[in-house]
C-alpha cells in the first residue's frame, strides 16, 4: 500500500511540475488578446489567471495559464505557440503586439 502511495505521487509530480505559471515563465503573454476575426479571445492577467472564450460558441475556460515549451494551456485547452508575442510598432499610430496560437493570430 505505501509502495502504491509513493508511485503515485511521482507519477502526479510528474505531470504538474512540468508546467510552469505563465507570468513567471514568459510575462510578455500576459494581456487581453483579441483573434483577428474577433471569434476568439484569450485574457491573461498578472497573477497567472487565464481564459479562453470562443465567442459564436459561448464556450468558454477559466483557470491557471500554464506554459510547458510551446503549449500553453488554460485547463483543459491547450494551444500551440506558433508565435510568441511580438511587438509591432507604428509611426504616429498605436503600437500592438500579436501572439500566434494554433495557427490563428491573436492582438492585444
Amino acid at each position: 500500500m505505501k509502495l502504491i502511495f509513493i508511485l503515485s505521487s511521482i507519477l502526479l509530480l510528474s505531470f504538474t511540475s512540468c508546467k510552469k505559471n505563465v507570468t513567471k515563465v514568459n510575462p510578455e503573454l500576459i494581456g487581453n488578446w483579441q483573434s483577428e476575426d474577433g471569434d476568439y479571445g484569450i485574457l491573461i492577467d498578472e497573477n497567472g489567471f487565464g481564459s479562453y472564450e470562443n465567442y459564436p460558441t459561448f464556450f468558454t475556460v477559466t483557470g491557471q495559464a500554464r506554459l510547458r515549451k510551446d503549449v500553453l494551456q488554460i485547463w483543459p485547452k491547450r494551444f500551440k505557440v506558433n508565435q510568441f508575442p511580438e511587438e509591432h510598432k507604428v509611426p504616429g499610430g498605436a503600437d500592438y503586439r500579436t501572439i500566434i496560437l494554433d495557427d490563428v493570430t491573436y492582438r492585444d
